[in-house]
């Protein structure tokens, strides 16, 4: 198994998987394996995983359902600084080092999150309900901002 190949439907199923890759897995999703001493234990932990991070999924549809406007966001590994594929709202997925934030607020919220708690090294993916609406990097002018976004010149003279 390689490290870079995320995608669920291109590798075979976990109980397929050799010990070293179920261990690698686990170790990458910081996943506790103390206790495991055999390949059925480890495969145990990957599938229990695997069940509550597609409850946590369900859980976050349903709540988005009855809140649709509030904005999530997740974050991305910006690889060469221009704009790239945008993060994506799906806990299973790693590429990139793709992670969904722990902030849920409004849009008005999400400056000063970013300026207090943001990671300047990160694309973010700014979600309405699960719909995709923009990205925010910290750019080059010293700011958050849409990539490839300059400052007006009002702003330059400050």
């Amino acid at each position: 198994m390689q490290d870079d190949d995320e995608v669920p439907w291109s590798r075979p199923h976990w109980s397929e998987w050799s010990t070293t890759d179920l261990i690698r897995w686990c170790e990458r999703r910081r996943i506790d394996l103390s206790g495991c001493f055999d390949r059925e234990a480890v495969l145990d932990r990957v599938i229990q995983s695997a069940k509550e991070d597609m409850a946590d999924a369900e859980d976050d549809t349903r709540r988005e359902d009855s809140q649709f406007h509030v904005v999530r966001i997740a974050s991305r590994v910006k690889t060469d600084g221009s704009y790239t594929r945008p993060p994506t709202l799906d806990r299973r997925n790693s590429l990139f080092g793709n992670r969904v934030e722990r902030f849920q607020g409004v849009e008005s919220d999400i400056l000063p999150w970013l300026y207090r708690a943001g990671d300047k090294s990160r694309l973010y993916g700014i979600f309405f309900g699960n719909e995709f609406a923009y990205s925010l990097v910290w750019t080059r002018y010293k700011f958050w901002g849409r990539p490839g976004a300059r400052p007006n010149r009002y702003e330059e003279s400050w």
